[in-house]
Formats: structure tokens, sequence, C-alpha cells
């Protein structure tokens, strides 16, 4: 599933930190986030990606792209991709892949003063 998904974006998975949220806290992927890092995690519930999202953002990585593919390797495989501070894809089927392209916020540049979505 990992490799599949770093294939589809055209990504190195030596140089992907992967996560199965199906049995681990979204938070857990906190810790891999860093300016220039990639993160591939599998979705246990739609949800997780907009707390995914909230989270990033709320630790000055809402310019990170979360990309969502949705049924992957079927034919009706689907990718959606969103900037962290403004997620809004709350249609986010179970056991999704989710891929971040970490990014943080420069300092002292202007943020969303939205909450980002309907969770938080």
């Amino acid at each position: 599933m990992f490799e599949h998904a770093a294939a589809k974006l055209l990504w190195d998975l030596d140089q992907v930190k992967t996560f199965d949220l199906r049995d681990q806290d979204v938070e857990t992927a906190l810790s891999a986030a860093k300016p220039g890092a990639r993160l591939i995690l599998a979705l246990g519930e739609g949800s997780d990606s907009q707390k995914l999202a909230a989270l990033l953002t709320a630790n000055g990585y809402g310019r990170s792209i979360l990309t969502l593919i949705e049924n992957l390797g079927q034919g009706d495989e689907q990718l959606r991709s969103q900037m962290a501070e403004f997620f809004m894809l709350a249609d986010v089927g179970r056991n999704a892949i989710c891929a971040v392209s970490v990014v943080a916020v420069p300092q002292g540049a202007p943020t969303s003063n939205t909450t980002p979505g309907p969770w938080g």
C-alpha cells in the first residue's frame, strides 16, 4: 500500500516516513513533520485527514500540502489535494491514503484567520 502510493506520487519510498493510523493516533505523525519531509499515512477514519490538517496548521505547518488517495489501485481511484490551513475535504472515505509534503509557514507570514473545518 505505501509502496503503491509512493509510486503514484513519484516519491522515493526510502525518503518517506510512513504511518498506519488504523492502529496509531494522528498525533504520532506530527513527530516526523519537519520542513521538506514527506509523509504517507494510511487513514483509519476519513476524519483523520481533517485532524491531521488541523494539527499541522496549529504547529506551524499550515502550508503543507495534503494529497488524499482514495480507492488506491481501483477503477474509481481519486486524488485530491489541499493546503493544510485551508483543508475542507470532509467526505473522505475510510481507509484512504494521505500523502503530506510538509511546508512550514515562514516567520511573520500571514496565516488563515479561519478555523480549518468543522472539527476545530
